[in-house]
């Protein structure tokens, strides 16, 4: 059974945030999805055919309900409520780079590098596209969705919005940076689903932000925003990202069991004292992680439990952990002793990182040094 427990400085939710002015939607029309980005009946073909790649998805997409195309029904984006007509949406496309992605490393597991290497290399095709064509500088904002005439818009649209940057399709700089800023201001409006505020905190501890990770993560589970139907907590992406968050998100867990490897990311937010999570399984072990900041000295902690009537498994062996935090630390301390950091580039932030053992039954501590 998993067990996490967090003490924070404060109770209460830090709510207070200054809505951003939304600028007025930007009708703006695209030339170049008029031009050579369609295909023989006119509908917009925004990835495979101006990209020349075997076509992933259907040609022709549209939302026969909303749109009127007769050519394909379905929506073209997440937002269920959305009556933005488009025929290609910024979710959309974010989700196929990041099913390229996955599925490359699928090929990967399997042995087949030739075509992992052909999807990752489709994945980086549309990322390059999508940060070259779906950002507005008029507007100073990326594009959430086309429509079928080439008009386009530049407002917030709840999942068409926040599932870009979620996928990892935008760039790292200032152009996300502003985006997330944005995005985290207009989800504050108490009219906004709870459901779709569920996926805020894995979009900020993805893009190295724990402090608004935190807000989210707090509001979710305690006041969340409103739901569209019947249900309330009951929804499933309540239990399910919450419990990702608390793990993946707030305790930086990323395992990788086939590799007998533990990645960690040090996330605890600036207002928190410390947090663990026990009794985590990584293949066949069994894990208890702890975070602790004290003053300037962040600090990790990894305990390889004995499993089986308190017995080490003999088949687990040790466990291979990458300790990393943000910052640029030139070296970290393993157990109290100095070892050099290694700088990972991870979503544009840098981050410093020790690799060590930890053998079933021991625990090993990393923490930053003094400054």
């Amino acid at each position: 059974m998993h067990s996490l427990y967090g003490q924070c400085g404060g109770d209460q939710v830090r709510l207070g945030e200054t809505l951003r002015r939304v600028p007025r939607p930007n009708h703006q029309r695209s030339t170049f999805l008029q031009d050579d980005h369609q295909d023989a009946n006119g509908v917009v073909a925004v990835y495979p055919n101006s990209l020349s790649l075997p076509s992933p998805i259907p040609s022709r997409v549209g939302n026969v309900g909303q749109t009127g195309n007769p050519y394909n029904p379905g929506q073209a984006t997440y937002n269920e409520q959305g009556t933005d007509n488009f025929v290609e949406a910024g979710d959309a496309i974010g989700c196929q780079y990041a099913a390229f992605l996955a599925y490359s490393e699928i090929q990967r597991a399997r042995g087949d590098l030739s075509a992992a290497n052909a999807s990752a290399a489709t994945a980086e095709q549309l990322q390059n596209f999508f940060n070259l064509h779906w950002y507005s500088t008029a507007a100073n904002s990326y594009i959430r969705g086309f429509r079928l005439d080439g008009t386009f818009m530049t407002d917030f649209g709840k999942e068409n919005s926040f599932f870009m940057p979620a996928t990892l399709i935008t760039a790292p700089g200032p152009r996300t940076t502003s985006y997330l800023q944005f995005i985290d201001a207009q989800m504050a409006d108490p009219s906004v689903n709870g459901e779709a505020q569920t996926y805020l905190p894995e979009i900020y501890y993805e893009w190295g932000q724990p402090d608004i990770a935190e807000k989210w993560l707090v509001k979710i589970i305690t006041n969340p925003g409103s739901t569209t139907t019947p249900g309330d907590l009951f929804y499933p992406e309540f239990s399910y990202t919450f419990i990702g968050s608390l793990f993946n998100g707030l305790l930086g867990v990323q395992p990788d069991a086939p590799a007998n490897l533990l990645i960690t990311t040090y996330n605890l937010p600036t207002d928190t004292q410390w947090a663990e999570g026990d009794h985590i399984p990584l293949g066949k072990h069994d894990l208890y992680v702890r975070e602790d900041r004290s003053n300037d000295v962040l600090k990790t902690t990894v305990r390889n439990n004995p499993v089986g009537l308190d017995q080490a498994d003999p088949l687990s062996g040790s466990l291979v952990w990458q300790a990393g935090f943000r910052g640029s630390y030139r070296w970290l301390l393993v157990n109290g002793c100095p070892r050099p950091a290694h700088t990972q580039l991870v979503n544009g932030v840098e981050i410093q990182k020790v690799e060590v053992s930890v053998p079933v039954g021991s625990t090993v501590t990393v923490e930053t040094p003094v400054n």
